[in-house]
């Protein structure tokens, strides 16, 4: 997600949204991995 940040943020002129709308529908399994292991904990 980071990557992705910096790459909006500093290098937006350069960005295929194509890549960013892929990330969108593909990219959050890291997240939801990590919300699901945070809620196992609490």
């Amino acid at each position: 997600m980071a990557k992705l940040r910096n790459l909006l943020i500093h290098v937006y002129w350069e960005t295929d949204f194509r890549l960013v709308h892929r990330f969108i529908r593909e990219g959050f399994d890291d997240l939801d991995a990590f919300v699901h292991e945070v809620a196992r904990l609490v």
